[in-house]
């Protein structure tokens, strides 16, 4: 989990820099960015960030201000740049702590700030479209396949239907295109969870089956979705909006219910299916948040059935804060 946040932090450094980065250099140390949004170098002793830079992986990008390690021959400045710099870093600390404090309880992570649901949250969850959530903790219990056969009954009954896959390993992505006849695959699924992404964007994002399911379209997850998730998670938690401090963030446990909800889908679309992985992820946080209700695929063995369990208590245990609306459909025995 740490390695994903701290690669979300390289991504944002390249994205705003177009950085190739020589990590854990021990020499000298480029800092990029500042907290009034210039971009500087700035050479410093190595003894004083040596110990940060090991456990953040040479890279963090925190509070709005982005730091990057790598070699810098040119002259060196104010000794005053260093001291700002090092107060920084005390303040960098103190935001990965924050980090680590949160990651130390799994179960927590989720409920680790308070909660700030949009306007109109249960009411829009009422009034809505289907939204149907297929989810377990436990890999292998037939959730895909559930999915893609739902998907198929309601579009032969004439139903419009969005199928969302938010597994980056994109099975259900790749089980629908191919069969369609379209060979890439995606990941759309990044702007379902972003903050800059508006609603009608992500609505005209969708693809169309077409040929195979003539009513159906698909929002397609790839492997870099995993990277678009960490990073949402990790400036939520830091409360970051890219290089702008003390800028309020959007809830990002939210940010697909604002989607879903908008007038794009819920005008265009009778019904919306989720695939989720069998992991907590952002992209899950998500869809419980916006779904109407949850269907939970298990095959009939004593693990799946104890994935179950876990799964139901911590589905237990952030519904009323986080989700009040979502209706359990039931546990759909599959065989794999």
């Amino acid at each position: 989990m740490l390695l994903d946040i701290f690669d979300a932090a390289k991504i944002s450094i390249h994205r705003n820099y177009g950085l190739s980065s020589q990590w854990m250099r021990p020499n000298v140390v480029i800092i990029l960015g500042s907290l009034d949004g210039e971009a500087r170098m700035i050479e410093v002793d190595m003894e004083t960030i040596r110990g940060l830079l090991y456990a953040v992986g040479g890279v963090a990008t925190v509070a709005g201000t982005s730091y990057a390690v790598g070699r810098w021959h040119g002259k060196k400045v104010a000794e005053k740049e260093n001291e700002t710099l090092k107060d920084t870093f005390g303040k960098l600390k103190d935001r990965i702590l924050e980090v680590f404090d949160a990651l130390a309880n799994k179960n927590s992570i989720w409920m680790k700030k308070p909660v700030d649901r949009p306007d109109g949250y249960g009411k829009a969850i009422r009034g809505s479209i289907p939204i149907i959530l297929i989810a377990n903790l436990k890999g292998g219990v037939g959730k895909t396949t559930v999915a893609a056969n739902l998907a198929a009954h309601y579009d032969q009954q004439g139903k419009r239907v969005l199928l969302i896959d938010l597994d980056y390993q994109g099975s259900l992505s790749e089980m629908v295109l191919n069969s369609a006849g379209i060979d890439d695959v995606n990941s759309l699924a990044n702007e379902l969870i972003s903050e800059e992404a508006d609603a009608n964007r992500v609505y005209k994002s969708a693809i169309h089956v077409n040929r195979i399911l003539p009513k159906t379209r698909i929002i397609t997850s790839h492997f870099d979705f995993e990277s678009a998730e960490s990073e949402a998670m990790l400036k939520w938690l830091l409360g970051k909006k890219g290089r702008e401090v003390g800028k309020n963030i959007k809830d990002a446990r939210y940010l697909m219910f604002e989607k879903l909800h908008s007038n794009h889908f819920q005008d265009n679309f009778d019904i919306i299916i989720i695939d989720a992985p069998p992991r907590p992820t952002t992209g899950v946080i998500n869809a419980l948040c916006a779904s109407t209700h949850l269907l939970i695929p298990s095959i009939l063995d004593r693990m799946a059935v104890d994935g179950v369990g876990r799964f139901f208590k911590r589905i237990t245990d952030q519904k009323s804060e986080l989700f009040p609306e979502l209706k359990i459909l039931g546990v759909a025995p599959t065989m794999t």
